[in-house]
């Protein structure tokens, strides 16, 4: 009974041992590329997002090798593999700039991914944009500095092609999200948005931007306003 036992206990640590050390393979690999636009044009992008998928679920970077993008204009860069990784949403994301292509110009067209793993085949996808910018808001209300109540109405230009905003805003003061990409996203089809009870604390001091989008969720044409800084009263 005993040696069956030692027996027993060899077999369950080999299979764990085995289980930790077997690398899983992807299985798939899903691209999306868009344009960016600021009121700096210099800064400008294409962004990239990659995200890598074994057989059950969104892996992290110790899956993926290398990860290749080649432009419409024949330019190859490369999104790093662990350095790119957003831990927060599980994709690989970088934006790229007019300097990185080849003839100093983002370009149009399709841009095709291929992320090499350790273990595996490499996979192939793409994803088309056209370049083309949407053109950025400017935030009305509030003002930067100006100390708002506990249910402000935040007002921003209409951006002409885009059919939805999304806000993002940061409580500086407690260094939180309220509206962010990795926590709730905050999206209305209009250019006004009256914040809800209990959104914003008092005595603090927050940043805000607008961001618009063309089409779906997930399509090619975007851009960002600048940042303002505001600030709440006691209540």
């Amino acid at each position: 009974m005993r040696i069956l036992k030692i027996a027993v206990l060899a077999a369950v640590v080999m299979f764990f041992f085995f289980c930790a050390n077997t690398q899983a393979e992807m299985a798939r690999v899903i691209v999306n590329c868009w344009t960016d636009n600021f009121t700096d044009t210099a800064q400008r992008q294409m962004g990239i997002n990659v995200e890598v998928q074994d057989s059950t679920y969104l892996d992290p970077p110790s899956l993926v090798k290398q990860i290749s993008v080649k432009a419409p204009d024949g330019s190859v860069l490369s999104i790093h593999p662990t350095n790119n990784w957003l831990h927060t949403n599980g994709v690989y994301y970088k934006g790229f700039y007019a300097s990185d292509f080849k003839y100093g110009k983002i370009p149009g067209g399709t841009y095709h991914v291929t992320v090499t793993p350790f273990s595996g085949s490499a996979i192939t996808e793409s994803d088309s944009v056209i370049a083309t910018f949407l053109p950025v808001a400017s935030i009305n209300s509030p003002v930067n500095d100006e100390t708002v109540g506990a249910t402000p109405t935040f007002r921003w230009t209409a951006v002409s092609g885009a059919t939805h905003y999304r806000l993002r805003l940061w409580n500086n003061t407690r260094n939180e999200p309220v509206f962010w990409y990795y926590n709730r996203i905050l999206t209305t089809d209009f250019n006004t948005v009256t914040m809800p009870p209990g959104a914003l604390k008092p005595n603090c001091t927050y940043q805000l931007r607008i961001e618009a989008r063309s089409g779906s969720q997930d399509l090619d044409l975007r851009s960002q306003s600048d940042w303002v800084t505001f600030k709440t009263g006691s209540w």
